[in-house]
């Protein structure tokens, strides 16, 4: 891809000579899903190839409010002078609230959720719409991203399996479906009709289950991943947490009797122990990709919360505008995410009111 913001990427360059010349303390916060773990491995890799080392890695947990005491205590403790993170959405993390105690310290983001309109001159920030003048940032997740940047830098061809996991969890396969069906060639791996059905897909799929199990097995799970230098020695390690799988198969074969049809709306009513809502969600979408797929469960923590995981793979309906609307008129919502895939909680309370307001916005956007 051809680089838009050279400044940014100017500044980059910069930031690594001095870091290669005199190393301070770094750390990296990733998300806690497989694009967010992918990119942030593939990150953390091409930057030892080059000379520098990260000394602090953290998992995103808290998105909302990424810069909690936890994390504060960690910087302060390890000196910490430039922070790195893939796949989060600083300007919706807490960051904002908390530039004060973050005062002097260099961010370097790499992300694709919605850009901000101005980005402080402490963030270098990397973005596919000013990084490369690629309009649908849903569409190029962030193991891509940081992938194709760091591809500058150094060769980065042994971890193509790793930016295809993060693409192919992130449902960008129809947009990056060569690099994707490369890697599977190189690999002697079948190219499957579904993508979510590769030996590829298995790896982030074992690594989902993790993340939706417990805390303990989302850090095992992570540490499996970051440490592995294959496919097959990630898919080995992690395959100990299929044991979501006879949960999550017995939704894929029995969502139907969950189901509300709305034309080409469907919502489901999802009553799990895991957090499965964002992978069923996204499997199930790939189905039939001209229906919109509103999967909504209690919060596991505070069950008067709803979540809600939202897919559309035709990219006729832009789910995030409809979102974006929606938390202007319903008190305490939260909602966002991309054009085809988003998420959403309310009040259990006002969920007459939330599938109402969709289907109204949904429908002004099918005339259009």
């Amino acid at each position: 891809m051809q680089l838009n913001d050279t400044a940014t990427w100017t500044k980059f360059l910069t930031w690594i000579k001095q870091q290669q010349s005199q190393p301070e303390p770094l750390l990296l916060i990733h998300d806690v899903d497989p694009d967010g773990v992918s990119s942030g491995k593939i990150l953390l890799e091409a930057l030892q190839k080059i000379g520098i080392s990260i000394s602090q890695r953290l998992p995103g947990n808290e998105r909302n409010n990424l810069f909690n005491e936890s994390t504060l205590k960690i910087i302060k403790e390890n000196n910490i002078t430039t922070i790195l993170t893939t796949d989060i959405n600083l300007f919706s993390s807490g960051y904002l609230q908390k530039q004060e105690e973050l005062k002097g310290i260099t961010f370097i983001v790499f992300d694709h959720h919605e850009a901000p309109l101005n980005v402080p001159p402490s963030i270098l920030y990397f973005h596919p719409l000013p990084t490369f003048g690629f309009p649908d940032s849903g569409q190029y997740c962030t193991s891509k991203l940081v992938y194709d940047l760091l591809s500058n830098l150094v060769d980065l061809h042994e971890l193509d399996w790793v930016a295809s996991i993060g693409i192919i969890a992130d449902a960008n396969y129809k947009t990056w479906h060569e690099l994707v069906d490369q890697t599977l060639q190189k690999l002697e791996l079948p190219i499957t009709k579904n993508p979510f059905d590769s030996k590829l897909a298995r790896v982030g799929t074992y690594l989902s289950y993790a993340l939706i199990t417990n805390e303990k097995a989302a850090r095992e799970a992570i540490e499996i991943y970051f440490n592995s230098s294959s496919y097959q020695q990630a898919l080995e390690g992690l395959e100990k947490f299929s044991g979501v799988e006879k949960e999550f198969n017995k939704w894929m074969h029995n969502w139907a009797q969950h189901a509300e049809y709305h034309h080409d709306v469907i919502f489901v009513h999802l009553k799990s122990k895991y957090k499965i809502n964002s992978i069923f969600s996204s499997k199930l979408s790939f189905k039939d990709p001209s229906t919109t797929y509103v999967v909504y469960s209690p919060n596991h923590k505070d069950k008067d919360i709803l979540n809600f995981s939202l897919r559309r793979q035709d990219g006729k309906i832009d789910i995030s505008k409809i979102l974006k609307t929606m938390v202007l008129q319903i008190p305490g919502m939260t909602g966002g995410g991309h054009k085809q895939a988003s998420g959403a909680q309310c009040q259990r309370q006002d969920f007459p009111k939330f599938k109402e307001l969709f289907l109204q916005l949904h429908q002004a956007q099918t005339k259009v």
